[in-house]
């Protein structure tokens, strides 16, 4: 990792907000009856379900950016797919005030196909001394006449927000699943779920009706007042940085209009987030940096990141900020301490 550098970077601006606004979608009483039919069919599971029956595992990383950072890499055939490309990076310390799930630090990662198979979210046992499992769970979208289709997005943003997990749908804006609907395929019909043992249905959205953005990339601020953020990418500057407030317990948004905005000046923006006044976004410009800045100051400040990294993550509960990397043959997931950047919560 670099020294902060780049002093003379223009300003990321702050720019009006109330042009932005996504109109909430299902997350009804007729929604989660979709997901009920579905588990006559498929039994409801839960989350702890789900790690207890983690199928592949992870390799920790040593070394990483300096030794300042941890990290660790996927099963040989997750690592080197040209079929699936991790994008999204959340964790149990977006989804809870005590940033564990049953007692332990659990990141997710989603990813899309790039032959069509949909959406995958990885559940991941990440902490220090535990079991480094992780289990693949499909992403689903009932039908109203029964069954399910896949979605079909780039998913190349996610946060976690109590039972929720929030996922960038590009074009449209937010799809919205219920970790507290997984439900496990039986034997006799893997085949309908492409062989994954679980999946997870949609039960809304947050469809994009102000002004156009690119839903690229998504990330939770958890500092008062907590707010979602999203942002696009662009090969260019001029990205915009949205923020919408939503309410911690609930987890849903409280409002349709944005309550802040900014304009990037940095291009290839790949993720995004704030805290405590401070804008933290990952670039894969030459290869891979995260910039550090002050709302409306300069971007004064850089430091190396690892080549073609995505969404960032940032875990309240040990003061790091995650990214994952996607190029095939060298995927990592990987944390810095914040303190590493000189910025404290």
């Amino acid at each position: 990792m670099a020294a902060p550098g780049n002093t003379s970077a223009p300003r990321f601006e702050q720019i009006p907000a109330e042009g932005f606004r996504l109109e909430r979608a299902g997350l009804q009483a007729e929604d989660y009856a979709l997901v009920d039919r579905l588990a006559q069919d498929f039994p409801p599971a839960s989350l702890t379900d789900v790690l207890a029956d983690a199928d592949r595992q992870v390799m920790p990383v040593e070394g990483l950016l300096g030794g300042r950072g941890r990290g660790y890499i996927w099963s040989e055939d997750d690592d080197r797919t040209r079929h699936w490309f991790p994008q999204g990076i959340s964790g149990s310390a977006d989804s809870g005030e005590n940033g564990l799930v049953h007692g332990r630090e659990v990141h997710c990662v989603s990813w899309y196909s790039k032959r069509g198979e949909g959406v995958r979210l990885s559940f991941v046992h990440a902490g220090p001394g535990a079991p480094s499992g992780y289990r693949h769970v499909l992403l689903v979208r009932p039908r109203a006449g029964g069954g399910f289709a896949l979605v079909r997005v780039h998913a190349g943003g996610i946060a976690w927000v109590g039972r929720f997990v929030y996922v960038a749908d590009t074009r449209h804006g937010i799809r919205v699943f219920d970790t507290e609907r997984i439900l496990r395929v039986p034997d006799q019909r893997r085949d309908q779920a492409r062989r994954y043992r679980y999946i997870l249905p949609q039960v809304g959205a947050y469809d994009s009706t102000g002004d156009r953005l690119r839903f690229s990339f998504l990330s939770l601020d958890r500092s008062a007042p907590a707010t979602l953020v999203a942002g696009e990418y662009r090969k260019s500057a001029g990205a915009r940085i949205v923020q919408w407030p939503i309410d911690l317990a609930g987890g849903l948004l409280t409002a349709e209009g944005a309550s802040g905005a900014y304009r990037s000046p940095v291009d290839r923006l790949q993720g995004a987030t704030t805290v405590g006044g401070e804008l933290l976004a990952s670039s894969s410009r030459r290869g891979g940096r995260l910039y550090a800045v002050r709302s409306g100051e300069r971007a004064r400040k850089y430091v190396w990141w690892p080549r073609l990294p995505e969404d960032v993550y940032l875990s309240a509960r040990t003061a790091e900020i995650y990214s994952v990397t996607e190029d095939p043959g060298r995927r990592i997931v990987f944390g810095v301490p914040l303190a590493r950047l000189g910025i404290t919560l």
